[in-house]
């Protein structure tokens, strides 16, 4: 076999790349490169986020106008996903709904313990909501609604690991310090309990579930 044959081999058994992309509730875009060898995971991930998934080959992804960062799926079955250029991602999104855009399930049926941890406004597509916490301070100071929160609440917390916001039950307040509240996840009331400043949650709206 002649060196030429060889790397058009080299070249014909390159695995194609599965790109991630989406537009969060800032309306700021992301997009990032996974391996095809991570497929299942992949499309897990981004079906709990809500993003989507284009199937490319390697050589037009080096085309691109600008570099493609490498994504993250963590062990939840969550994907991190970083900013692009507005640029990039239009020119990944002229390709989504033609044949290079894979299937993602839905999150009910994405087989990972976070499927039905969703967040609280995740109306539009890879949209994940971050309220804004109030800045931790005594709670005389931090007025209504953040110190009329009661055993009993539900209030939005920070999930560090999935990088995203959930709704969580107040389990107790300390006797010693008003401010620290003890949270369970509203959802999985099983998993380990934790404590945050009162200043440090967000609050559910009227309009919220």
């Amino acid at each position: 076999m002649t060196s030429q044959s060889q790397s058009q081999q080299a070249v014909a058994t390159v695995d194609p790349v599965l790109v991630v992309l989406g537009i969060d509730a800032d309306n700021k875009p992301h997009a990032s490169k996974f391996r095809f060898a991570d497929k299942d995971i992949v499309l897990r991930a981004a079906g709990l986020m809500a993003y989507r998934v284009l199937q490319l080959s390697a050589d037009d992804v080096g085309k691109l106008a600008a570099p493609l960062p490498d994504g993250k799926v963590f062990a939840t079955g969550r994907g991190f996903v970083p900013f692009v250029r507005r640029e990039l991602y239009d020119k990944l999104a002229a390709l989504l709904g033609t044949a290079a855009e894979l299937p993602v399930p839905p999150p009910a049926q994405a087989g990972s313990k976070g499927a039905d941890k969703q967040p609280t406004d995740a109306r539009q597509a890879g949209s994940v909501s971050k309220p804004k916490a109030a800045p931790a301070q005594p709670a005389a100071a931090l007025g209504s609604p953040w110190s009329d929160i009661k055993v009993g609440a539900t209030v939005l917390a920070r999930d560090d690991e999935n990088e995203c916001w959930f709704e969580a039950t107040v389990v107790s307040i300390a006797d010693d310090d008003p401010n620290v509240l003890r949270l369970r996840w509203r959802d999985y009331p099983l998993e380990r309990q934790f404590t945050l400043h009162r200043g440090r949650v967000g609050i559910i709206g009227p309009g919220g579930r």
